[in-house]
């Protein structure tokens, strides 16, 4: 059988350095991805994991895009990424630390 959870977007993240549930999501997808997990060809999806913009709240938590200045700014909902990040919260990404946002390592320092 399948676990329904509900899941309120705009609920309280469940772990500190996130402004929302949605922006923690969102933060785990990454997570998720950055460690081996696999999509499917799909250039919607895509297009849709790579379209928000992240920045930081007044109180230096990890903010996604709002969904509603997202769909000003590229003229569709993300709603496959939004799925996608539902499915994999509960594959153990819900943990995802704030860390995990640290910049990237200069490729050219490896020269």
């Amino acid at each position: 059988g399948l676990d329904i959870v509900d899941v309120q977007y705009a609920s309280s993240a469940t772990c500190e350095g996130y402004s929302r549930l949605r922006d923690q999501l969102w933060c785990c997808l990454r997570t998720w991805l950055k460690e081996g997990g696999a999509i499917c060809d799909s250039k919607p999806l895509a297009a849709d994991i790579t379209a928000p913009k992240f920045g930081f709240d007044v109180r230096g938590r990890i903010k996604v895009e709002g969904k509603d200045d997202l769909k000003k700014r590229i003229g569709r909902s993300p709603d496959h990424a939004d799925a996608l990040a539902l499915a994999v919260f509960g594959d153990g990404a819900a943990v995802a630390k704030f860390e995990v946002f640290e910049p990237d390592p200069d490729p050219e320092d490896d020269a």
